[in-house]
């Protein structure tokens, strides 16, 4: 089984994607934080009232988010945000926490409101906030993820030493990707002291690292493990991992209706991947009724939401004219969507394309990019093809639209077609019968 390709950038993905999400409060918004001064009065009004009285950083706090919220008072998000910044000045993590988050999510002036935002994460990190330590890190490495490592790490540790079960899950992945290199604690170790905080993410990245060998020894039954904790939580992602176990028997016992349950539960929270998997089954008629229709109706809901496997399937059902009319036209334009997203065989493809003009009028030199594209990616036949088709084609040069000298169209080799089974990231698997029966 080959290793997955593309984990790392989906690995940063994750840690870019965490930028524009506020950290999550898991207990204590900080330590030290004192309950609120006017927690007795039951009546909103009152609140306020008693809140107003007083001039200490935990009143000006809980007085600000009345403001904002418009708690007992009418919402002023001009007010809530001077008695927030008060309460900052004099010490609460919490209000920090708050005007980062604020700032974070502003669009009036985004070069200043990112800025704020920062310094605040760090004013609360600085006030001992583990929330506040964990969104500066997230800022740090959306902002520039190698460059802020070391500080990132820094916040992320400091966090952790609080209890923060979203800072051990961040410290795992830049363990994972090498960002973090003083070699304390492993990525595993990491992600389970976050899975035994309660983090659903913690389960889902052990499931990849154990069912890919990352860092571990290679163990289907661990990530079959893994997974299935993550999918009762609710992780989408999870439950398609743990489908494509079942589709192919790795560490659990073959099962087209466990693997389609799963799938279309999946599929039911909107998983695009969910949809491309389940319509293979429909294609090739494992553990249902071959279908076209279902296998088209599910990789154009996928596609719709972007997805290279999709995308690359559908190009290939037109190419084939299966279900749909054969149109190379429709299966270029379907094919070039699926290449720019990296997807290592439609690059492969789509160099074959331009080379045959197949869909498009023939273009040597882009059909070699397009082929140096698929080996970058890790495409055998695209690197067989390039070796021995583009030895004269300057890939640096524009292209123009001629034939490059070289072999007859005949002595092209198209990608493979079959690898189509989409396994979470961006790594596929033959999806003929004998593939899905042993695995290989």
């Amino acid at each position: 089984m080959r290793q997955r390709k593309g984990l790392s950038a989906l690995l940063l993905a994750a840690l870019l994607a965490a930028s524009s999400a506020q950290a999550e409060t898991s207990g204590p918004l900080a330590e030290g934080v004192k309950d609120e001064p006017c927690a007795a009065e039951t009546d909103d009004a009152k609140r306020v009232q008693c809140l107003r009285k007083g001039r200490d950083s935990e009143s000006l706090y809980h007085l600000g988010m009345a403001y904002r919220t418009g708690s007992g008072v009418k919402a002023d998000q001009d007010q809530a945000l001077k008695l927030l910044k008060k309460a900052s000045k004099k010490g609460s993590p919490a209000a920090s926490l708050e005007l980062a988050r604020i700032y974070q999510g502003s669009r009036r002036n985004e070069k200043d409101a990112a800025a704020l935002a920062l310094d605040y994460a760090e004013r609360s990190c600085e006030q001992k906030s583990p929330d506040g330590c964990t969104l500066y890190g997230v800022m740090l490495i959306a902002a520039a993820p190698e460059d802020n490592a070391a500080e990132a790490a820094k916040a992320y540790d400091a966090a952790a030493s609080r209890g923060s079960g979203e800072a051990f899950l961040h410290l795992g992945r830049m363990t994972l990707l090498g960002l973090v290199k003083d070699g304390k604690r492993t990525a595993e170790e990491l992600f389970l002291a976050a899975e035994q905080r309660g983090i659903a993410e913690a389960s889902l990245r052990l499931g990849e690292i154990y069912r890919d060998g990352l860092t571990v020894p290679q163990n289907y039954q661990l990530a079959a493990d893994e997974f299935r904790k993550a999918a009762l939580q609710g992780s989408e992602e999870a439950m398609n991992d743990l489908a494509v176990l079942y589709t192919y028997g790795l560490g659990v016992e073959q099962s087209y209706s466990k693997a389609r349950e799963l799938y279309e539960k999946a599929v039911g929270l909107g998983s695009s991947d969910a949809m491309n998997n389940l319509a293979m089954l429909y294609q090739y008629g494992f553990g249902v009724r071959k279908s076209y229709p279902m296998t088209a109706r599910l990789l154009e809901s996928a596609a719709r939401q972007g997805n290279a496997q999709a995308l690359y399937n559908l190009a290939i059902m037109r190419i084939r004219g299966q279900y749909y009319d054969r149109d190379e036209g429709q299966a270029f334009d379907l094919m070039s969507e699926a290449a720019k997203q990296n997807h290592p065989e439609a690059a492969a493809n789509l160099g074959w394309m331009y080379w045959n003009g197949v869909g498009t009028a023939v273009n040597r030199r882009l059909g070699c990019r397009w082929w140096d594209n698929a080996v970058i990616a890790g495409n055998d036949t695209a690197k067989e093809n390039l070796r021995r088709l583009c030895k004269d084609v300057n890939l640096s040069e524009p292209a123009v639209g001629r034939k490059a000298d070289g072999a007859d169209d005949e002595d092209v080799r198209p990608a493979p077609e079959a690898r189509n089974m989409k396994k979470g990231g961006n790594r596929s698997r033959p999806a003929d019968k004998k593939a899905l029966r042993s695995g290989s």
